[in-house]
């Protein structure tokens, strides 16, 4: 069983792994780096739809050499909402083993991330287009490679990203957060369900989940299964409002 997540636009950006350690950084992504790096300012700021001070900082970030950049581990170097829910200090080795032996995070610059994978900062999309590349084809090969022998992927990420694994569906188990009744309901907005897919994930490390029938015992911020609103391919968590 897999676990995938989408990254975060949100990196630290300022700490480093001590010693001797480089990443073991792919000719593919190297390949990216430098297409970025080749772009004047305007065609980054069409490139990633960013803008003004934004653009500056990230102009400014692929015109270094990535080799000097500050590095991290993947599972240190994403800080958005998803990643602010894990409790990394308090995991134990079983913790951890669970997280690298589960856990992978889908990343646009990197394609498959392991958790202990050394990366660089970064600023780049799926749905971004560099020199006419599309990063879904790009990444296909690698991403049905890593995921062919797998039987189970349980799909925490956005759409934009798990669609990378188009060629795996029959694989992948959505998880998806609502809200109203059984018979009125609608997703969760993005904060919040970015918010319980984390929540969803630390549970999953603390509790060693290995199987569905654990994972919908899940019951955290008053979401719970509900097997009407599910189905096979899709594990409904209910939150019960009076309003949607």
């Amino acid at each position: 069983m897999k676990i995938i997540i989408l990254p975060s636009k949100t990196q630290n950006t300022t700490s480093t792994i001590d010693g001797d350690s480089v990443s073991d950084l792919s000719k593919k992504s190297q390949s990216l780096f430098l297409k970025l790096k080749s772009l004047t300012k305007n065609n980054l700021s069409k490139a990633l739809n960013i803008k003004k001070n934004l653009l500056d900082e990230i102009f400014n970030l692929y015109q270094k050499d990535f080799l000097l950049m500050p590095k991290c581990n993947a599972i240190n170097c994403y800080k958005g909402v998803v990643f602010e829910q894990l409790d990394i200090a308090s995991y134990n080795l079983k913790d951890f083993d669970y997280l690298n032996k589960h856990l992978i995070i889908l990343s646009a610059m990197y394609g498959v991330l392991e958790p202990e994978n050394i990366i660089y900062p970064y600023r780049l999309d799926m749905n971004n287009k560099i020199l006419n590349v599309n990063l879904y084809k790009y990444w296909q090969e690698e991403i049905d490679h890593h995921f062919k022998d797998e039987s189970i992927i349980i799909n925490l990420a956005s759409d934009e990203y798990s669609k990378m694994l188009k060629n795996q569906k029959d694989k992948i188990i959505n998880i998806e957060f609502v809200e109203g009744n059984k018979t009125n309901y609608k997703k969760t907005n993005s904060h919040n369900s970015k918010k319980a897919r984390g929540m969803m994930l630390n549970y999953m490390i603390k509790n060693q989940i290995g199987n569905l029938e654990e994972l919908q015992k899940y019951n955290l911020s008053e979401y719970q299964y509900d097997k009407e609103v599910s189905n096979n391919k899709t594990l409904r968590f209910l939150k019960i409002t009076d309003t949607i």
